[in-house]
Parts: structure tokens; C-alpha cells; sequence
């Protein structure tokens, strides 16, 4: 995941300006192409076999109560963390944490590592890793920090308690160095080295370590040194960046820091490769001198690079991997260990192949490519990440990528983010016309897509691109302040915050960038169908005098302190007028709900000229190169993604012996926003509209409310009405209004307005420069 940059942004502008003009001619054309795989390597992937590694009928892989990573791979054994629920005697809920191992011949053992049962007895499970002899050391913390070593056949050989060495830091991952001795990481780029008998031997603090980093890991390199893997967000540039660095236990200092590409998963070192990362397509081996080779694209073999929670480099050359999709959590195929063995007899494949391209590639879609491949008979989805493999300066490969797709270099399929100026390539038209395919298609037609979302990929009555999830932005408001009165004018929006007395606010959580945005998006100030904006207008100018009372930056308050508890409140108290509401999960609205303590009314952000209350933002767009000799198979991936946008959860409860049991009975999430197919979107509603379904002991349905803490204090969470629902889904079916303010868009207007906002233009030649800057934008 990375943050837009605005210095890239506006240079992709003036790329797209400059190809508008020059035709963007293949002398000016950068080398390379937005297909980064070639026949070979592809071939080379294809001639990898999977081979699934059978589970023993007594394992159940599904871990519908299991978090975080739970798999790990050893030397022809597979091994499994388990939680276990037992009844106390007393009648109450226990806590085990167990340790499940089995091998090709059945399970080995599945032995318990914690000391109490009792929920709150403070013994927490962090990580645990297994050996170079198959045994496996388990992290503990909580009153005591300890090291739980289970042997290969099952045995609690050892407990050693290591909190003394710790010294009041606290252990988040854990390895075993070849001596014996574990390194332990504490998630701030601390690493301890402690002795089998837990005497502290030395530690070593990460220089320059990030404050806040987002995930921290520790894997054992291939030459037994232990090494921090880290993510974190570079605030120099607005990205999220992943670093690996080792120490080395020769000198016990850290070497250089090696950034990592993609999804930055980090797995130990074993034979060929000092260490392997997975990265946004597959998986790649790190040699002694930091260079990175790609051994395979897990996507082409029907496997989600993102799902892979472990692996290890078996001597033949085949890889072992544990995979656990959080988004098909039930799904037997998709869940489970598997090998990668290369076998020259495998060949290629018969299928089509249909090459898939986008600058970067998120979770969702690695999702959507790999289950694609696993189940289609007849297409092969070749996916490449352009940032994947050009990520040493992201600004100059982020205009490299929009110069190769102006210039007609365009795969099969392209995804559409919101950094690319979409109405400039449909302009130069790159892109086919998706209607007659899904005017054409047997299970699904128009009538079976919302509105909103085929005008947001519509351009003169043809559909450009569509996308298979998406958000609804609008504002939260309470019925009985805000009236019926709407679209909300700023001349009204006014007059309502004064009456709520002193400290009446407009809203407490909106700057004045995020005012600018809305107050354009709202007010339909820009007709990207006809080309034309209206920017140069006293309306435009009224609007830019109000805003200019808007607070620059906003720091919210942390949750739980008296200056949270105030902010929240002001809502339901009627001291505030209105809040963003970004649905992506029903379970949204009835936050609102709470945060006003009653209904709520949807409402646009106050203009002058307001013409919407509501607008449909687009998540990933897919669209189809007008050139490409293979749009049938580019239209069934994207029928497939519109129809696989809600991932089925099954529920479960433990039994009288805390076992986990599972029953016939499922929920439905989304995990990319709303489904923009309506079937998809009746499934996921299906189970808002009942109680949550809980078991007890005996398998007993309990239709029962969920906890959730929410402004300081537990409370039940009731499942919507039908009424609710249905003014919900009207909302969907009413709105046509499309966010189009990509990023391109909004550097042109924050760059002139910022002018005024700082004094340095007045009113009046910001929204002059704003209108002919963007009249160019529109026309080039």
C-alpha cells in the first residue's frame, strides 16, 4: 500500500498535456513495457507443478478463531497453532493455546504450551518458530515472558524464562540461532540475543529505527544470522516502505538495509537464497550480496503471493508453503500446505493467455487473479505490477507507467487507480466498449450492475471500465436539525450552526483540503463528459472566501481521552451539523446511528451550488485495451471479479472439550467496500438483517447481539431493520453522481487555491488560474 505523491502527480499532468500534443510518438516512448514477463519466465512458471500437501481428516485447516499467522513449514513436517475454548469447572470459558503437528503420515502430536486454561490468567501467545530439527519454541508473555521448546515428537522438553533478560521490554517474534540460543525482536528494531537458560548474551538496537512502524518480523538467514524485517510509512514522501536488516552475529552489529518490493514478507534462508521475500506476484530469493531473483509467480500456478504465511526451501529445489487466505477463509482448495516442484514434464498450459497490467497490486485483486486461475479452464490470467519490478524511484515509475499506457502500450487488461487520468486514455481511445459483452452476456446484464457504477466507466453511452466494489460518500447528520431541506446549501448549513448556540461547529473532523474536495465534488463544478468547468464564477469565489475559515490541518483527538469523549458527543448532543459517512460495510450505519444517538439523515457537504447528496467513489477500475485479440477472455475475469466480490465465512463454536466445531451456518463480508453487483450485494446484506448467529457447546444456535466498545463503553450491536436497509439500498439506486476527482485533478486545484489560502493570489486570480489550468486538463 503507498500514498500518492503530489510532485509525481502533477508531473503526470503535464506527461499527459505533452503526449496530448506530440502523440506521444515511439521515439519519445520509454523502453520497456507494462508487461514485465516474457514468454520465458513465463514458461519457467508454468513449468512448476503444485502439489497439495494432504491433510489428516482430524485437522481442521479452516481456524475460523485463529489470528495472525498461524502456519509454519518445517523439513517434511507442518505445523499448525491451534486455539482451544475448554469449559472451565466452574461452567466458564477456558483458554488454551496448542501447537498441532502432523507429517505425510498422519498427525504427530498437538500438544498444549500455555500453563492455564482460565481466560485471564495473563499468558499471551506472540510467535513461535520451528528449529532446524523440527522442534518448535513458542513465545509467551504476559507476567512472565517465557520460551515454551516443544521436541519433533511432541514433548514440552524445556520452559525458560526469559523476562529478567528482557529487562521490561517486551518479545513480539522469536528464532533460533544455530547455537541453540534465541533472538528475540521486541517490534521496536530491538534484538536480544538470550541463552538457553535465559541469561541476556548481548542486544543490538536498529539505528534510525521507524517510531511507528507498521508490522515488525524476525527470520533466521541462511548463514544463521537473525534478521528484522519492518514496515513502515516514510513521511519524506508519503510511502510505505519494507526494509530487511541483518545482524551479524561475527561482529554483533546490524548490516545494511535492504528495501524490500511488494507485499514485503519477509521467510527464512535456506539452501540457493540467504532469505526469500514474497512479493506483490511471487516469490523471490535474496543472494549473499542482496540481489533479489525471482524463482516463481505464484499467480500464474492459481496461488495468492499474499495468502503465503510460510515457506521453506526443501533440498530438492522444490518450495514448501503454508497459505491462509483471510478473504476465503472457508474454501478447502485455497487454505492448506502445498509444494512448488519444478517438473519439466509439466508443460505449458492449453489455456488463453490474457495478460493483465497495473502499476501496483493490491490484495484484493492478487485474490481475484490467483482464485481465477485456479478455477478457469479455459483463460490464463498473466498478471504484472509495474512498481513491482521499477520501485527505486516510485514518482519516476509512476509517469513511466502512464507514458508507456498513453502511448498505447496497453495489456489486455488494464486496472485503473486513482493516480491514472482515466478520461484522458478514453480520450486518446485506448479502451473497448465493455456494453456489448455485457449486453451479450447469459448470466448478467445491466439491469444487474447499479447505475452509479456504469456511469462511473461511461463516457458518450459507452462503457469504458467498470468496478467490481464501491464506496458511497456522503454526510451524517440528525434528522430533526438538518430537515428536509436538501441539497444542503453553505448559506443554510450557516444559519443551522448558529442556531445550536454556543459551540456550534460545522463539523469537527474536516480541514480545509478535504472542505475543497468535497465542496467541488458535491457542487458538479466540473463536466468531464462535455469537457467544460466552472471555476471562474462568483459562486466558485463565494465558495473559496468560506472555505477559507475551514482550519488547515485537524489533529484528532486520541481515542479514550476527555477531548474524544467531547468531540463524539457534540454529534448527539446536536453541537455539531455533520460528520463523513464513508459506507463500505453496513455495520457503518449503525455507528452513525450511535454517534446520533437515533436516526440519521444522508446529506451533501454544504456549496453554493450544490446539486448531489451523495457520491459513488469507484474502487479498482478494470477496463479493455481497444487493440487486445483477446476480449472475451478479458471480459470473463472481469465478470468473474464482479460476481466474487463477498468472501462466505463459516461459523463455528468449541465444544464442551474446546475443540472448534464447525456448523452448516455462514456470515458474508466485502473486504474491497460495497458489492457493485447486485446479487453480490443481496448476499452481503443477507446477514444484516438477522441477529449474529452464536453456538453454544452443544452446537445450540444463540441468536445473540455483538459486543463492541464504542465511545468509551461496551455496547450491543443490533442487527439493521428492513427499513434501514431499504433506505440504504435507495441511497445506492438513487445516486448517479461519480467521484472523477483523481489525484491529477486535485493537485491543479489545491496548488491554485493554496495560492489564496496563504495570501499570496487574490480570489479572483485563483479561480482564473484554476478554470484555464483545468479547461486544458479537460480539452488535452
Amino acid at each position: 500500500m503507498k500514498l500518492r505523491c503530489a510532485k509525481a502527480l502533477a508531473l503526470i499532468c503535464a506527461c499527459v498535456f505533452s503526449c496530448s500534443v506530440s502523440g506521444c510518438s515511439s521515439e519519445k516512448a520509454r523502453e520497456g513495457s507494462i508487461i514485465t514477463m516474457s514468454e520465458e519466465e513465463i514458461k519457467k512458471d508454468l513449468s512448476y507443478a503444485v502439489v497439495d500437501i494432504p491433510i489428516p481428516e482430524a485437522v481442521d485447516i479452516h481456524f475460523t478463531s485463529a489470528v495472525g499467522s498461524s502456519m509454519r513449514v518445517g523439513r517434511d513436517m507442518y505445523f499448525i497453532r491451534k486455539i482451544k475454548k475448554p469449559l472451565m469447572p466452574d461452567g466458564t470459558a477456558g483458554m488454551e493455546i496448542n501447537i498441532l503437528a502432523f507429517d505425510s503420515n498422519g498427525i504427530i502430536y498437538d500438544t498444549c504450551i500455555t500453563d492455564n486454561a482460565a481466560v485471564g490468567d495473563d499468558e499471551k501467545f506472540e510467535d513461535y518458530c520451528v528449529a532446524a530439527d523440527n522442534s518448535v519454541c513458542a513465545l509467551l508473555s504476559g507476567k512472565a515472558s517465557k520460551v515454551v521448546v516443544i521436541s519433533s515428537d511432541g514433548r514440552i522438553a524445556e520452559k525458560t524464562d526469559i523476562t529478567e533478560a528482557l529487562s521490561g521490554s517486551k518479545a513480539a517474534g522469536i528464532v533460533v540461532l544455530p547455537d541453540g540460543s534465541y533472538a528475540v525482536e521486541n517490534g521496536r528494531g530491538r534484538v536480544m540475543v538470550i541463552s538457553r537458560d535465559g541469561e541476556l548474551v548481548f542486544d543490538e538496537q536498529i539505528k534510525g529505527f521507524p517510531a511507528d512502524p507498521v508490522a515488525t518480523d524476525i527470520i533466521l538467514t541462511a548463514k544463521g544470522d537473525p534478521a528484522v524485517s519492518y514496515a513502515y510509512l516514510d513521511m519524506s514522501d508519503g510511502v510505505f516502505k519494507t526494509e530487511i536488516i541483518i545482524l551479524d552475529m561475527k561482529t554483533k552489529k546490524f548490516g545494511k538495509k535492504t528495501d524490500v518490493d511488494g507485499n514485503g514478507l519477509a521467510y527464512t534462508g535456506n539452501g540457493t537464497y540467504n532469505y526469500y521475500i514474497s512479493s506483490d506476484t511471487g516469490i523471490y530469493g535474496i543472494t549473499d550480496n542482496g540481489k533479489a531473483e525471482k524463482i516463481v509467480n505464484l499467480l500464474n500456478l492459481g496461488l495468492d503471493s499474499f495468502a503465503v504465511q510460510s515457506l521453506y526451501a526443501n533440498d530438492d529445489g522444490s518450495l514448501t508453503l503454508g497459505i491462509y487466505d483471510m478473504t476465503n477463509a472457508t474454501k478447502d482448495d485455497v487454505n492448506g500446505f502445498v509444494k512448488i516442484v519444478p517438473a519439466v514434464d509439466a508443460g505449458l498450459t492449453e489455456k488463453e493467455i490474457v495478460t493483465l497490467g497495473c502499476f501496483e497490486l493490491g490484495s484484493t485483486e492478487q485474490t481475484l487473479v490467483s482464485n481465477f486461475n485456479r478455477q478457469s479452464k479455459d483463460y490464463l490470467i498473466v498478471a504484472s505490477s509495474f512498481s513491482e519490478n521499477n520501485s527505486d524511484d516510485r514518482d519516476a515509475a509512476l509517469i513511466d507507467f502512464n507514458y508507456k499506457l498513453m502511448n498505447g502500450d496497453i495489456p489486455d487488461i488494464i486496472m485503473i487507480n486513482s493516480e491514472m487520468p482515466f478520461e484522458s486514455y478514453v480520450r486518446k481511445g485506448l479502451f473497448t466498449d465493455l456494453y456489448p459483452y455485457l449486453d451479450n452476456d447469459s448470466d448478467i446484464g445491466r439491469e444487474d450492475i447499479f447505475e452509479g457504477i456504469l456511469r462511473s466507466g461511461e463516457s458518450d453511452g459507452k462503457l469504458y471500465a467498470i468496478t467490481p466494489s464501491f464506496y458511497i460518500n456522503t454526510f451524517a447528520a440528525k434528522p430533526d436539525i438538518i430537515g428536509d431541506d436538501k441539497p444542503l446549501t453553505m448559506e443554510r448549513a450557516k444559519y443551522l450552526v448558529s442556531s445550536m448556540g454556543e459551540g456550534g461547529a460545522l463539523s469537527t473532523d474536516i480541514d480545509r483540503s478535504d472542505a475543497l474536495k468535497n465542496a467541488v465534488l458535491y457542487s458538479g463544478l466540473i463536466d468531464f463528459e462535455n469537457s467544460v468547468c466552472h471555476f471562474d464564477t462568483d459562486e466558485f469565489r463565494q465558495l473559496l472566501t468560506d472555505l477559507k475559515d475551514f482550519p488547515e490541518r485537524i489533529v484528532l483527538p486520541e481515542q479514550g481521552t476527555p477531548e474524544y469523549l467531547e468531540q463524539q458527543t457534540s454529534y448527539m448532543n446536536g453541537k455539531t451539523l455533520i460528520t463523513p459517512y464513508r459506507s463500505y460495510q453496513f455495520l457503518r450505519h449503525y455507528h452513525y446511528r450511535l454517534l446520533f444517538d437515533g436516526d440519521v439523515s444522508y446529506v451533501n457537504f454544504p456549496t453554493c451550488m450544490p446539486v448531489t447528496n451523495a457520491v459513488i467513489s469507484p474502487s479498482t477500475r478494470f477496463a479493455v485495451s481497444e487493440q487486445s485479440e483477446n476480449k472475451q477472455g478479458a471480459w470473463e475475469f472481469i465478470k468473474y471479479a464482479l460476481e466474487n466480490t463477498v468472501s462466505e465465512f463459516r461459523l463455528s463454536y468449541f465444544n464442551e472439550q474446546g475443540d472448534e466445531v464447525l456448523v452448516d451456518d455462514y456470515e458474508y463480508y466485502s473486504f474491497a467496500g460495497l458489492p457493485s453487483y447486485r446479487k453480490q450485494y443481496e448476499l452481503l446484506a443477507s446477514t444484516q438483517l438477522r441477529d449474529y448467529h452464536n453456538y453454544d457447546e452443544k452446537g445450540g444456535l444463540k441468536e445473540t447481539k455483538r459486543n463492541e466498545e464504542f465511545i468509551g463503553k461496551e455496547i450491543e450491536v443490533e442487527h439493521l431493520s428492513e427499513e434501514e436497509l431499504a433506505n440504504f439500498t435507495e441511497l445506492l439506486e438513487n445516486t448517479t453522481t461519480v467521484d472523477r476527482l483523481n489525484s491529477s485533478v486535485m493537485t491543479i486545484i489545491n496548488d491554485e487555491a493554496g495560492a489564496y489560502f496563504d495570501g499570496s493570489a487574490d480570489v479572483y486570480t485563483a479561480s482564473a488560474n484554476i478554470q484555464s489550468r483545468m479547461m486544458i486538463y479537460l480539452n488535452e
